[in-house]
């Protein structure tokens, strides 16, 4: 059986940082204003956008990077173009034999991603975000 990935809404909640009527008041916005949950969240509660991140990466299973932690590794920077990066707003980190790693502020954009693992694709290493 399939394990089931709990909601933003949920993983706030269970850190005590929302409520459930809180959640159901964002729902009924963002189903008005197609914008994202934890942007309606955040524009509603007192929740920062560091706290949205966080749950935001619990449910997809991301790390927060840091850049002051761990600088770019040259080879990914030149693999990834730098409009490209700029407009996606997205960080080459490391290219490995397998892998290449990229930090990224919007982890559900859709196009970079598609972009990104098509650009692994060709130097055959897996996409890590």
């Amino acid at each position: 059986m399939l394990k089931s990935t709990p909601t933003l809404g949920n993983l706030l909640i269970q850190a005590d940082l929302v409520t459930e009527e809180q959640v159901q008041t964002a729902l009924a916005e963002q189903a008005r204003t197609h914008e994202r949950i934890g942007e309606i969240l955040s524009r509603l509660t007192s929740l920062s956008t560091d706290q949205i991140q966080d749950a935001l990466g619990r449910q997809l299973g991301l790390k927060r990077f840091n850049p002051a932690k761990k600088q770019s590794d040259p080879a990914a920077l030149e693999l990834i173009p730098v409009e490209f990066s700029r407009r996606h707003n997205l960080l080459p980190i490391h290219l490995g034999p397998e892998t290449l790693i990229v930090a990224m502020a919007d982890p559900l954009d859709v196009e970079a991603r598609d972009q990104l693992e098509q650009i692994a694709k060709q130097h055959q290493v897996m996409l890590e975000i």
